[in-house]
């Protein structure tokens, strides 16, 4: 079963756990998953129309990955949430 890892802003959403396994074939089903689990959490993560928030990006199994929501997951796969990093000059 995957793990989805969360970053420490959202942990109040679930019950301040760091991770938890949650079942899925991609990250929607996952997350979707974990919603079920505790509620909220998908809109949190995602746009009104079901896309992942733009400041957050997606890792899984220690890749960035650009499929996103689609990106395909294993047994033991790691589903790392990421707040996007942005500033600068």
């Amino acid at each position: 079963m995957p793990t989805l890892y969360i970053p420490a802003a959202l942990r109040r959403r679930i019950a301040g756990a760091a991770q938890v396994d949650v079942p899925g074939a991609t990250v929607r089903e996952a997350l979707h998953a974990a919603d079920r689990q505790f509620p909220g959490l998908w809109r949190a993560l995602t746009t009104e129309d079901g896309e992942l928030r733009p400041e957050l990006v997606i890792a899984v199994d220690d890749e960035m990955t650009d499929d996103g929501l689609q990106a395909p997951l294993q047994p033991g796969s790691e589903i790392h949430i990421i707040p996007a990093l942005g500033g600068g000059s």
